[in-house]
């Protein structure tokens, strides 16, 4: 399966230390103690909560789960590029306020720290995203996502899922979708 992200985590120490990794480097650390603040709170609202791991790298999706036949990978990696060549540097801005989500499948809760400063340049990214997911006969991301960092994961048990015919799960429509 492949997925779109903005990705920030732990880097492997390099001989060369720059201004930029640098730079990446507290971001990561400023992210990993605004999640670290929200863990208590998680964990006394959410008692079957699971916490990622701090060396799981913290992302921003940019679009839902796909598949590519290896032949397209080369294509959609080209036209991506393409297609995300014009976009600009800038600033996105998480916060503190934990978001709940529910995956498309209904069987997953999913906790995160909402962005505000830089959404709108994020969903401008989206928007590029989903054009070429569409070339590609993929599904694009939410019409309108909620620009979010996740966090942590909780089950939903199955006794809340609705269950049709056939055992198939009505659930919502999207990989996040707001609680």
């Amino acid at each position: 399966p492949c997925h779109v992200c903005i990705s920030f985590g732990p880097e492997e120490e390099s001989e060369e230390d720059s201004e930029e990794e640098e730079a990446l480097s507290s971001t990561f650390e400023a992210i990993e103690a605004l999640a670290n603040s929200a863990v208590p709170i998680l964990k006394s609202n959410y008692p079957n909560v699971h916490i990622f791991p701090s060396e799981r790298p913290y992302h921003i999706s940019l679009s839902h789960t796909f598949v590519l036949r290896e032949h397209q990978i080369n294509s959609f990696l080209k036209t991506l590029k393409k297609e995300l060549s014009t976009s600009t540097e800038y600033q996105l801005v998480l916060t503190n306020a934990i978001v709940e989500f529910i995956n498309q499948n209904n069987t997953c809760k999913f906790y995160a720290l909402h962005a505000e400063g830089g959404t709108n340049a994020t969903r401008l990214l989206i928007e590029h995203i989903n054009k070429v997911l569409i070339k590609m006969g993929q599904p694009t991301y939410h019409e309108n996502p909620s620009i979010h960092a996740s966090i942590g994961w909780s089950p939903i048990p199955v006794s809340t899922c609705v269950v049709v015919e056939n055992n198939t799960s009505i659930g919502n429509s999207g990989d996040h979708v707001s609680s």
